[in-house]
């Protein structure tokens, strides 16, 4: 009977121990852009980061103006990743100071001549963008024939179709989407037209977190655990 009680006893303190680390866990929603595989990437990071402070994360897939809206509000803790402008233009988001990856933005079309660089998109082309991507929407800032949509794949079925002449995006994704069509029509890419470092952010309410968060990420750099891009050979497509 006393071994019993024993085990009880004991048996209640480590229950009472592991539902008291359960309530105590935290959890954060993110901000994502969905239909980018540099998004998965990124994800699979940030989980790992903030797991070293005993906090879960979530990821709430949003189209991309809408996210911004969201998190730079408040309704999620900030946005998987960003370019730096993003921390000038909404205020409530604070830039995590070291970057967590780097991309090349490319130029596509159908069946013509590569473009090569932002000046070679001439007045004459209808642009299509993802609406609510920063890099994009910035290089067709002032133009009058862009066409904006609300996703990765409806960009590409508006190339298909031709409602626009370019699309403006990252390469892999786009390209694997295009891919999903059987299309014979033959994709053209050429060199770079951008390439940016990305930037975890948090909202303002989670302030107490950014040297935490920016310190883990200089710890993953230091141990080779995390290879933030010196050039563009090194950036993700």
């Amino acid at each position: 009977m006393y071994l019993l009680r024993l085990y009880l006893v004991v048996f209640f303190i480590l229950w009472s121990g592991a539902a008291r680390a359960a309530e105590d866990r935290k959890t954060m929603t993110f901000s994502q852009v969905s239909g980018s595989p540099m998004q998965v990437k990124a994800a699979l990071l940030i989980t790992k980061i903030y797991s070293r402070f005993n906090i879960d994360t979530e990821y709430l897939l949003i189209p991309g103006r809408r996210s911004l809206e969201m998190s730079n509000a408040g309704k999620t803790d900030g946005e998987l990743f960003r370019i730096w402008e993003v921390g000038v233009t909404y205020p409530n988001l604070l830039r995590v100071p070291t970057p967590i990856m780097g991309f090349r933005g490319y130029a596509y079309r159908l069946d013509g001549p590569a473009i090569n660089s932002v000046d070679e998109l001439t007045k004459d082309f209808r642009i299509g963008v993802q609406r609510g991507l920063v890099w994009s929407e910035k290089l067709v800032a002032g133009r009058k024939a862009v066409v904006r949509t609300k996703s990765m794949a409806e960009l590409v079925r508006k190339l298909l179709k031709g409602s626009i002449d370019v699309a403006l995006y990252t390469g892999v994704s786009l390209e694997a989407e295009f891919k999903k069509r059987n299309s014979q029509r033959q994709l053209v890419k050429g060199r770079p037209i951008t390439v940016l470092k990305v930037y975890h952010y948090l909202h303002k309410k989670n302030a107490a977190m950014l040297d935490k968060v920016d310190a883990e990420i200089k710890r993953l750099i230091s141990i080779g655990d995390l290879k933030v891009p010196a050039s563009m050979a090194e950036s993700v497509d």
